[in-house]
């Protein structure tokens, strides 16, 4: 019987930890992208646009 909740306990903490590193590899995959995002937007509003006559 304790050997049973050994390993229970075990795969618990194994699907846990699988888990939290799967949830951390999609934030950072998730914030990389919205970095690059925002950083090209900002590269294209800092040009003056095409339309627009320089004073």
């Amino acid at each position: 019987m304790p050997v049973d909740s050994l390993l229970v306990s075990i795969g618990v903490c194994a699907m846990f930890l699988i888990f939290a590193f799967a949830v951390a590899w999609a934030d950072h995959t998730t914030s990389q992208w919205l970095r690059s995002r925002a950083a090209t937007k900002q590269a294209t509003t800092d040009t003056e646009p095409p339309y627009r006559k320089a004073a």
